[in-house]
């Protein structure tokens, strides 16, 4: 199953205990993003639901990272 979930672009992905949290059914992936993490088009995959999201990521000042639907 290769299809990616189509999600609103520009919607942020949350990240929960560093691991970020599935847009459809909310469950922590296994992905972990650290503070100073940068990623472009980051595939996030959930075991759980099984979907697979397309996400970039830039660091923050507050030192959290920042995620974003591409």
């Amino acid at each position: 199953m290769n299809d990616l979930k189509t999600i609103a672009k520009g919607a942020k992905l949350s990240i929960k205990d560093g691991h970020i949290v599935c847009p459809v059914c909310r469950m922590k992936t296994r992905q972990i993003i650290r503070p100073e993490t940068e990623a472009k088009n980051l595939q996030v995959f959930c075991a759980q639901c099984k979907s697979q999201t397309l996400g970039s990521c830039v660091p923050a000042a507050a030192g959290f990272a920042f995620c974003s639907h591409t």
